[in-house]
């Protein structure tokens, strides 16, 4: 039995220092935290499944950050993945939040930044990225 498995590492762990507090709610997509915009450097994040859950990572502060999430689209009149990307600069002690979604012809991914009292507001320094499209071979 041969058991194959790619995309990128699973775990991300940001370097010493300050940092931020990054909140992923989609559920049933796919999301990358990729510091050096580079196949070699993503990290995959294992995001939501339900609904009513969501995943929390620690992220570096001080530094741009890039997300990539996207979800896919296999359905028997359809095939293919819709993602988007996008960068900001987090700061020490913030959380922030993802919002991914996709009506299956476009996907949209927005970053809020959180107040303490829970509250989104647009996160000023988020801008529009490239998604890279890394592949991977045996």
């Amino acid at each position: 039995m041969l058991l194959l498995s790619g995309c990128a590492s699973h775990y991300y762990q940001p370097p010493p220092g300050p940092t931020a507090q990054l909140r992923f709610k989609a559920w049933g997509t796919y999301a990358h935290i990729d510091p050096e915009r580079s196949c070699k450097s993503r990290w995959r994040l294992d995001v939501p499944v339900a609904k009513d859950k969501e995943r929390v990572v620690s992220i570096q502060a001080g530094a741009t950050v890039r997300i990539e999430e996207g979800t896919t689209m296999d359905t028997a009149f359809s095939g293919g993945h819709c993602t988007v990307a996008a960068s900001f600069l987090p700061e020490a002690g913030a959380v922030y939040e993802t919002e991914y979604a996709t009506d299956y012809r476009r996907c949209r991914l927005r970053i809020w930044r959180l107040d303490p009292d829970g509250a989104r507001m647009p996160e000023p320094s988020a801008k529009p990225d490239t998604p890279i499209h890394c592949e991977f071979s045996l």
